[in-house]
């Protein structure tokens, strides 16, 4: 994995938020107020420079392999102002470069940063989840824990600090949609992680969730958007993408698919073409024809979205048949 996708993979920044000048046993110092931020929780820490300068040696000890920023030297003139300003850039750029490698999940980076156990889990099962075989000696020696589902953990985490529903399920979307952006090779993996949490914990989803989670936002596209872009080579994970969908909006599966039902009835037809749903009729013609049944969509226009002839006949059949039911 590359250093950028750790980046991606572990969504974790420092910045400096305050910086004073204190003085403990009668000796004078800098103290850096420090928040550490995720997508689930944000924090502050309070460093010195001596701080940094003691990991960093053992860092450099430990993990000699590491390419870290290098530090600022120490100096007699540490309470100037270009002297602070320089180490509150070098610091936030110290951690950030640890950040974005696996080692910041080691001891001595978990302790300096004071991260909490809960969130830790949560690093650790994604980083097994989406990289089992490079980050697996962290789920077998650093912590020993089962788990059932990445997204119903964040729910847990979550659950404990913000009793905003709403805002819960928001911010699991969110994750999910982020994931699919940047962890492009496991689609699958990911499809089936969400899906399993949104349909076995039967997660109300609201509206503007909904339309998220199918249209995503200008920063995150949403699962409309990869179902189009999937070529015939991915045919496993477009059929993953399309099952998924169709399952949503299933009343057996899904306690909230009439909000699905819904916002496709919004749906204009040329994004309805855009899923390419012709490709995927021979492989389970019945599952495009019920959820497009259940769309109410006018025949001329399901003409269209289906695009073939003898594709379109049939289901008109199926849907004869369907009426003749009740």
């Amino acid at each position: 994995m590359s250093e950028n996708k750790k980046i991606e993979l572990f969504k974790i920044n420092a910045k400096t938020i305050k910086i004073s000048n204190q003085k403990k046993n009668k000796r004078s110092f800098t103290n850096y107020e420090i928040q550490i931020s995720t997508e689930f929780k944000k924090w502050t820490i309070s460093k010195r420079f001596n701080d940094f300068f003691e990991l960093d040696k053992i860092i450099k000890k430990k993990y000699s392999n590491l390419n870290l920023i290098k530090l600022c030297d120490k100096t007699i003139f540490k309470f100037s102002n270009d002297v602070i300003n320089e180490r509150k850039k070098n610091f936030e750029n110290y951690l950030n470069s640890i950040f974005s490698s696996e080692f910041f999940l080691y001891e001595e980076i978990i302790n300096f940063i004071d991260l909490d156990k809960n969130l830790i889990k949560l690093f650790i099962i994604k980083s097994f989840l989406f990289n089992k075989n490079k980050f697996e000696f962290l789920m077998r020696n650093y912590l020993n824990f089962n788990y059932e589902n990445y997204y119903f953990e964040i729910y847990n985490y979550l659950n404990k600090n913000n009793e905003n529903e709403d805002e819960i399920n928001f911010l699991i979307i969110k994750e999910f949609l982020s994931n699919l952006k940047n962890i492009k090779n496991n689609f699958v993996v990911n499809i089936k992680e969400f899906k399993n949490f949104l349909l076995k914990n039967r997660i109300i989803l609201h509206q503007k969730n909904v339309e998220f989670l199918l249209v995503g936002n200008k920063n995150l596209k949403g699962i409309l958007y990869y179902i189009s872009k999937c070529k015939k080579e991915n045919e496993i994970i477009s059929l993953e993408f399309l099952n998924f969908l169709f399952d949503l909006s299933n009343n057996e599966k899904n306690v909230e698919f009439e909000e699905f039902i819904n916002f496709f009835k919004t749906f204009r037809i040329d994004l309805f073409q855009k899923l390419n749903l012709e490709n995927f009729i021979e492989i389970n013609s019945q599952k495009i024809f019920e959820f497009l049944y259940k769309l109410n969509i006018d025949d001329f226009f399901v003409r269209k979205i289906i695009n073939f002839e003898d594709n379109y006949y049939e289901y008109l059949n199926y849907k004869e048949k369907i009426n003749s039911l009740f």
